[in-house]
């Protein structure tokens, strides 16, 4: 007959609440008083199962970035995790490794990272599953130590193996209740660079600027790290810039001192050896104007919730981004513009009109 597939579905539930109204009139006409009390218990039971329309209006959007892309992980932000991405080179998507930072806390998803994952092989995480076995390093307070020099970076890898990785009896301080906590002597840390191999594996361009190595510079208002921050540094560490490491947001970096090494490529941001070059100007917009998908954005009528939004509005601004970078490097002076090539990406695929509040639509 052509009608949506959750014809019937709507269609039933409506006679059914038909149904429940004769019968409490019914009832209340008969003084069938608890049967009347029971109809309404009913109807408001459906009236709470009634969100579940919410879920066909959405299903209606599609708005992610075309799930069929043979690399979609770097290609979209995720819309409700913060994660770190882990790729074993090339776009294959089962080299892929997704990393939840929230869940990087908990012992259980720290171990499931030793282990291979499709062909995604294992994370040298430094520490050894006993050592972070429930409430161990679940918090690392920063202490000063006599031994180490303020003004001097210490190399991340060796560091957290002879500090933390072998509980140094010398850097162990205990809780009011006697618990024994681990803590860290520096707050700087220095990830050493191979430019050989960065270069190698794409992480960087030849062009680029590549630092010797990462200078971390944990902010002093932090008191200490949490086990989800430990886990990503070793990551980082244990790496050795052998598979690319890329985040959905930079949110967790600023406290850790990595926000200038990470370089915006698409969605994604890398973790690169270059300081302070926020976007990957060449991927960045190849990728926004060639591989990115909207999905059914641009169908008129089609509702956007508060999570909905996100997705379009966010890619308006990366393609604005991606115009004024071309702009700058020459690939055209009206790029950014709506006439210019990232201008005509965007207009067509972003209904302002839909965004009632909340997202701006960046243009």
């Amino acid at each position: 007959m052509g009608l949506p597939f959750f014809s019937g579905f709507t269609t039933f539930f409506i006679l059914l609440a038909i149904t429940i109204v004769l019968l409490v009139r019914w009832a209340a006409k008969k003084g069938h008083y608890f049967l009347k009390l029971g109809l309404w218990c009913a109807g408001f039971m459906l009236l709470g199962y009634s969100t579940y329309f919410t879920t066909l209006i959405r299903s209606n959007a599609d708005t992610a970035v075309d799930m069929y892309e043979r690399h979609p992980l770097l290609l979209r932000r995720q819309q409700h995790l913060s994660a770190l991405v882990c790729t074993g080179g090339g776009r294959h998507p089962s080299r892929v490794r997704v990393m939840v930072n929230t869940l990087t806390g908990s012992d259980w998803y720290i171990n499931q990272l030793r282990n291979k994952i499709n062909n995604s092989a294992p994370f040298d995480l430094l520490f050894t599953p006993e050592q972070v076995m429930g409430e161990k390093k679940s918090v690392v307070y920063f202490i000063d130590n006599p031994g180490y020099d303020k003004n001097r970076y210490y190399d991340l890898y060796d560091t957290f193996r002879t500090v933390l990785a072998n509980d140094d009896p010398r850097y162990m301080v205990q809780s009011d209740n006697g618990t024994p906590l681990n803590t860290l002597p520096t707050r700087k840390f220095s990830v050493p660079v191979d430019a050989g191999r960065v270069v190698a594996n794409g992480t960087a361009h030849r062009d680029d600027a590549v630092v010797p190595q990462l200078n971390v510079d944990i902010s002093t208002g932090k008191r200490y790290l949490l086990k989800n921050e430990l886990t990503m540094l070793s990551v980082i560490a244990a790496n050795k810039w052998q598979r690319p490491i890329c985040f959905t947001s930079t949110n967790e970096l600023d406290a850790l001192g990595l926000t200038r090494y990470a370089r915006s490529r698409d969605m994604a941001y890398q973790l690169v050896p270059v300081a302070d070059e926020r976007v990957d100007n060449s991927i960045a917009y190849n990728t926004v104007m060639q591989k990115f998908r909207y999905g059914n954005a641009a169908r008129p009528g089609v509702y956007f919730d508060e999570e909905n939004r996100k997705v379009p509005a966010t890619a308006n601004g990366l393609l604005s981004v991606a115009g004024r970078r071309a702009a700058d490097d020459g690939r055209g002076a009206g790029d950014q513009r709506p006439g210019g090539p990232a201008g005509q990406r965007q207009q067509p695929q972003r209904p302002a009109a839909e965004f009632c509040h909340g997202y701006p639509v960046v243009v």
